[in-house]
């Protein structure tokens, strides 16, 4: 155990190692003194919690090491004031969770060290605002050794269509998991459904990297079927022995029909947020909602300090799969977001929320 104040006037130290020693907590305050601190060593101690606020002061911290010790979860923001925090040794220790958005204020990281915990899985878009793990010169992210390891992204191809030909189709995709929207997309013409067989002169998809690529559906009927796969990231392979993957692939056909009434749309049968599109955006974004009866909808947008800054309605929205409610957010700053949608069918009201990220 630490006495209390016992780094009080050591304004200027600039690295403190405290590690293999048998610590198994820490005094509330004890580094609130150390304003210039850029290294703090804390592994192999005997560590199971750490108290709120404890890394506050800290905000010239480069380095943070808490490997191996028993730390089983961490408090919600513990690491908000580390805004230049690079690297973060958290591996060796027994965290079965993690707080969602422990990781949103730490875009300068450049290594993330969680692997040999006991993680199953993660919190969705936990990695989403960590850029830097992903570039040519950074460390890197370490999930491997975990439970939930390989953590991949999930993709889903939403569901089949059916157009008209010659019409523009847009093919929606989402991902959940840890990456939140910040992956690669890899869409591919393929030959039937479930196969990986590309077919040889694909239709040329507008936008094939993102969420909801378009192309022109060809003038004769038949079946089109694309195979959804993303990737972590935006750059290069993710290295399965690190602990992520690709994702396991998803399809979708594509119906090319002359309907025999014209007004004849395929049917939905429960209300379905299929999320924005793109995401991230600048400043424009599309939310695609299956609707199964016409419906009243409402998008309000809130920060994430739960403060509501912007509404939009649309009083008339036809049923249908895939229905578009357009959002220009040109007036708003960079930032992470949350939406919510409410939508009245009759007597029926139906909500649903996602998140959403505009870059400038």
């Amino acid at each position: 155990m630490l006495p209390e104040g016992i780094f009080d006037e050591l304004s200027s130290l600039e690295e403190l190692g405290l590690g293999e020693n048998d610590l198994n907590s820490l005094p509330e305050g004890i580094f609130d003194e150390l304003i210039s601190l850029t290294v703090l060593w804390l592994y192999d101690n005997d560590l199971s919690t750490l108290s709120d606020g404890i890394f506050d002061e800290l905000t010239s911290l480069a380095g943070l090491s808490l490997l191996g010790n028993d730390l089983v979860t961490l408090p919600d923001g513990i690491f908000d004031e580390l805004t230049s925090l690079t690297a973060l040794w958290l591996y060796g220790n027994d965290l079965i969770t993690l707080p969602e958005g422990i990781f949103d204020e730490l875009t300068s990281l450049e290594g993330l060290h969680l692997s040999n915990n006991a993680l199953v899985t993660l919190p969705e878009g936990i990695f989403e605002d960590l850029t830097e793990l992903y570039s040519s010169n950074s460390v890197g992210l370490y999930l491997q050794d975990n439970p939930g390891a390989p953590f991949r992204p999930v993709v889903n191809a939403s569901a089949d269509l059916t157009v008209q030909p010659g019409t523009e189709v847009s093919i929606p995709g989402s991902v959940t998991g840890p990456w939140g929207s910040f992956v690669r997309w890899n869409w591919t013409q393929v030959d039937g459904p479930d196969s990986d067989t590309p077919v040889s002169g694909a239709l040329p998809l507008t936008g094939e990297n993102t969420a909801m690529p378009s192309f022109k559906a060809p003038m004769t009927e038949g079946e089109l079927h694309f195979r959804l796969i993303a990737t972590p990231g935006h750059e290069g392979t993710p290295p399965e022995d690190k602990g992520y993957t690709i994702s396991d692939p998803d399809w979708i056909t594509v119906r090319v029909n002359v309907a025999t009434n014209a007004t004849e749309a395929p049917q939905v049968v429960d209300f379905d947020l299929l999320g924005n599109y793109p995401n991230p955006f600048n400043p424009s974004t599309t939310i695609l909602l299956d609707l199964p009866q016409t419906a009243a909808v409402s998008v309000e947008i809130f920060n994430m300090l739960g403060q509501r800054i912007h509404r939009e309605d649309f009083p008339t929205v036809a049923a249908g799969p895939s229905q578009s409610l357009s959002l220009n957010l040109s007036h708003l700053s960079s930032g992470a977001y949350v939406y919510q949608v409410r939508a009245q069918m009759g007597k029926e009201i139906h909500h649903a929320s996602g998140r959403m990220t505009l870059i400038k």
